[in-house]
C-alpha cells in the first residue's frame, strides 16, 4: 500500500474512533441504500406505481 492510501485508512480509523455514533448512523444509511426495499424494486420492475398514478 502506498502512504496516501495508509494515511487515508488510518484517518478513516480515527474518524471512526472519535464519532462512533456518526460512523454507525452512516454505516447503517449505507446498509439501506444498498438493501432496499424488495417490493419497491418488483413495484418498479413490473411499472406499478401502488395506485398514486391512478387518482
Amino acid at each position: 500500500m502506498s502512504s496516501t492510501q495508509t494515511s487515508f485508512f488510518d484517518s478513516l480509523v480515527t474518524a471512526v474512533r472519535e464519532n462512533p455514533l456518526a460512523a454507525a448512523l452512516i454505516g447503517g444509511g449505507v446498509f439501506w441504500l444498498l438493501a432496499g426495499d424488495e417490493k419497491l424494486k418488483e413495484r418498479d420492475a413490473i411499472g406499478d406505481s401502488g395506485g398514486f398514478a391512478d387518482r
